[in-house]
């Protein structure tokens, strides 16, 4: 959590969670980023500058990916380009359609129980799954309060009990402080 503040502030949302899972011989998935020059719907042309916010960082979501099983260099799963979310230019195409050719594309060695934390800035992907035993791999994507990613939202369970921390991640997006308390002890007008 202290991580997750350190991005997003003191009034965050759980967005979306899902899981991964692959077998051996599964192929890639597209090398992407959600903000930024490489984004899809930033329609900067290759070789054009993009301008970022002034004194600002560019982005939205920050993704807690849990591997639930070993992946790394030798087996596939997650890749992509550290500090690319600073890029002011779009991925040559070279890199996009080859990833697994271009030496600034890293797949990080990550043991069973082990987290990977990232930007949907950083030019990101899947590599090839090449292990005999499956890949599975939990994705939770946390937001500032007032963003959404889509209609679609995280539902509380009906049936257990939620503490106030609980309830504050799992409601729909709304203005900080606002209509989202801050999920710290320490912040604005924490009630925690």
């Amino acid at each position: 959590m202290p991580i997750l503040r350190l991005r997003l502030g003191d009034c965050f949302r759980l967005d979306r969670l899902y899981g991964i899972r692959m077998h051996k011989g599964q192929t890639m998935g597209s090398m992407h980023a959600d903000y930024g020059a490489s984004a899809r719907n930033s329609f900067t042309k290759p070789g054009e500058r993009f301008h970022f916010p002034p004194n600002g960082i560019y982005e939205g979501f920050t993704v807690v990916a849990w591997n639930l099983t070993d992946a790394g260099p030798a087996n596939g799963g997650f890749w992509c380009i550290p500090g690319s979310h600073k890029s002011h230019f779009k991925l040559p195409r070279q890199i996009h359609e080859a990833p697994e050719k271009a030496s600034c594309v890293v797949i990080p060695d990550v043991p069973a129980g082990s987290v990977v934390l990232f930007s949907e800035a950083v030019m990101h992907g899947t590599a090839p799954w090449r292990a005999d035993h499956e890949r599975r791999t939990l994705l939770y994507k946390y937001c500032v309060s007032q963003m959404a990613w889509s209609r679609a939202r995280v539902l509380p369970p009906s049936d257990v009990p939620l503490t106030p921390r609980q309830q504050a991640l799992l409601t729909e997006p709304a203005d900080p402080h606002t209509f989202v308390p801050s999920l710290f002890s320490d912040g604005p007008g924490a009630e925690r």
